[in-house]
């Protein structure tokens, strides 16, 4: 509806006039916001987790906050909220996994995953899994439906930390370490598709 949403280092979330770039509300938040703003068009409210742990629910169209949404992690959210099959996605550097509730905001059961090392990445979905990527550089992923761990990838010590979101296709999930090195992953298995090394300076 010709509007910008934008998270802002000030502890600020900006609604921007697309064309001139006029504020039309902005909100002030318990800590900055290092995240793209995720806007759910079936209820008007923008979800974006911030430096204090918060996961903030607001209005679109008015800037003013959900009434009865309550969440907070144990330490920094520094990545997108995924929206899928009803639930919330969220991850933190507290290293766990949350589902929640989009209406209160309540953990919903059996999550939170703890995964023993901070997330940074955001959770993707691929197929009817959600995908994390922890620091350390393990990729897991869970069924959507039941938190089970499909696969984990590798399967021996991780070699690189992975700090960047992964990208999931239909067929596969591609992720990058901190070394440069990217991975092709089968969405399916977790199998090791391709990888490519970048080259090195002479």
């Amino acid at each position: 509806d010709g509007r910008v949403y934008v998270g802002s280092m000030d502890h600020h979330l900006y609604c921007l006039d697309a064309e001139t770039g006029k504020v039309l509300w902005d909100y002030q938040a318990g800590g900055a916001f290092a995240v793209q703003p995720v806007l759910n068009i079936s209820n008007d409210t923008l979800y974006a987790g911030a430096f204090d742990g918060r996961l903030y629910a607001v209005n679109a169209d008015s800037g003013q906050p959900v009434d009865g949404f309550e969440f907070r992690a144990d330490n920094w959210i520094w990545s997108e909220t995924l929206r899928a099959d009803d639930l919330l996605y969220v991850t933190a550097l507290d290293g766990n996994l949350y589902a929640l509730d989009p209406a209160n905001a309540s953990v919903v059961a059996p999550y939170p995953i703890d995964r023993g090392s901070p997330l940074r990445a955001a959770p993707v979905r691929s197929g009817n899994s959600v995908v994390v990527a922890s620091q350390e550089g393990v990729v897991t992923s869970y069924a959507l439906a039941t938190s089970q761990t499909l696969w984990q990838w590798p399967s021996g010590t991780p070699e690189a930390e992975i700090l960047t979101t992964p990208v999931a296709t239909e067929s596969n999930v591609y992720v990058i370490q901190m070394n440069g090195q990217v991975y092709a992953l089968a969405a399916e298995s977790g199998a090791e598709v391709w990888d490519f090394v970048p080259p090195q300076p002479d």
